[in-house]
């Protein structure tokens, strides 16, 4: 299942307790987010096509996850 959303420029989304998104800048067919989770969540960006390899991936640490309670 999936859930499609159109965000402005400023508008969050809350994926569960300690994931957000953040549509930071939209220009044109590009839009630039800010993504932040809990250390050790994996953060993977693919290519439209499924099933090829991540063009980038990141796990944030304790520091940049701005998140400080699990169940908050």
């Amino acid at each position: 299942m999936a859930l499609t959303l159109d965000l402005l420029p400023g508008e969050l989304l809350e994926i569960g307790h300690c994931v957000t998104v953040q549509v930071v800048r939209k220009a044109g067919r590009m839009a630039r987010l800010e993504v932040r989770a809990p250390p050790g969540i994996p953060i993977v960006r693919r290519p439209p096509q499924t099933g090829r390899e991540p063009l980038a991936v990141f796990v944030p640490t304790m520091r940049q996850s701005g998140c400080s309670q699990a169940g908050k």
